[in-house]
């Protein structure tokens, strides 16, 4: 599988529109497309977004690394990576979200979560 069919793989097993993975990346959904149908590449920087974005190595994406999430080895990836996923970037939305909230509000959401118990 080559890196354009790897980025879509990732994107659509995020349940994730190409505008929905554009603004994340902080690029033009078109590039994304451009991506996808191996038009362009992505440039390191963008290759090192997408690894973070999906909790992958760039050497997954460039196929260099199978070990990963390998088809090839009938691993259910679309049942299992879905939910890593959906976890990862909800919390990099949350994470985002309270780093742009004020001190007070940092604060207040530590208090908050402090005496939550989430086991």
């Amino acid at each position: 599988m080559q890196y354009s069919n790897r980025i879509r793989f990732l994107r659509k097993s995020a349940k994730m529109s190409q505008d929905d993975l554009a603004a994340l990346l902080n690029v033009k959904r078109h590039t994304i497309c451009d991506w996808e149908t191996s038009r362009t590449e992505p440039s390191i920087t963008n290759l090192k977004a997408i690894a973070e974005t999906f909790n992958v190595t760039v050497n997954y994406i460039l196929g260099v690394d199978k070990e990963n999430y390998n088809e090839d080895l009938g691993y259910d990836m679309q049942k299992d990576y879905t939910s890593f996923i959906a976890k990862s970037l909800l919390e990099k939305e949350l994470y985002t979200a309270i780093t742009s909230c004020t001190e007070e509000q940092q604060e207040l959401i530590n208090y908050i979560l402090d005496g939550t118990k989430i086991f």
